[in-house]
């Protein structure tokens, strides 16, 4: 058999198992994400059930966004309620904290999740929101669900700006503008063995990560499967 032949089937045998064009079309439908989040999009599914696959243990992963917080990297003029702004002092690369700018929390559960840290500032504790909301992640009993709460950021922070200015034939300048767009997310998980492990936020690509898969051809997302 000849290796163009051998492709074909190889090719043929992985669609057979994961799934042809139109059946991952089909089950990332169940999982739309909008290209744009907006503040209503509460609600934002990754995990490799969203990403077109269906594996025995392929799982699904539920980001809750918590709307009522907001998050920047550098605090514009019109400060919203309820805002925290990004520092990266004492943090290693992918880890942040959130301190909050003297505006006026709303609301009052919010203000529970902070402490007061360096010389009075306040600081939003992933400890303490966790423990209000139950843990980082909530699974279901046969582990296929993970439900995790989240923050945003609406802008690419600093730290992942050398990703952007690389040079690449792939993505494309228009895929990355549209990635950088949505932002970030932030999760409540410090970095292991931190001193301030308890006020660190885990930066999350999530978003970014799905709509790269989501450009694969065919052939390429069943070499990434």
């Amino acid at each position: 058999m000849g290796d163009g032949n051998m492709s074909v089937v190889m090719y043929n045998y992985l669609c057979s198992k994961l799934g042809n064009q139109n059946d991952v079309k089909t089950r990332r439908l169940c999982y739309t994400l909008t290209k744009y989040l907006e503040d209503y999009n509460v609600l934002i599914p990754s995990g490799s059930k969203a990403e077109g696959l269906d594996f025995t243990k392929s799982d699904i992963d539920i980001m809750w966004h918590l709307t009522c917080v907001h998050v920047y990297e550098h605090p514009p003029n019109n400060m919203l309620i309820d805002c925290f702004v990004i520092s990266t002092e004492d943090t290693v690369p992918g880890f942040v904290r959130l301190i909050h700018e003297p505006h006026i929390i709303k609301f009052d559960f919010v203000r529970e999740w902070c402490i007061e840290h360096d010389n009075n500032r306040r600081l939003l504790s992933n400890k303490l929101l966790k423990e209000a909301l139950y843990g980082p992640c909530i699974a279901d009993t046969g582990g296929f669900l993970d439900n995790a709460f989240c923050l945003r950021c609406r802008s690419w922070i600093q730290q992942a700006y050398p990703w952007v200015k690389r040079n690449r034939t792939w993505p494309s300048p228009e895929m990355i503008n549209d990635i950088i767009k949505v932002g970030v997310m932030l999760v409540p998980i410090g970095c292991k063995g931190s001193q301030n492990e308890d006020i660190e936020w885990r930066v999350s690509f999530s978003i970014a990560e799905k709509q790269l898969i989501y450009s694969f051809s065919h052939t390429q997302f069943l070499c990434y499967a």
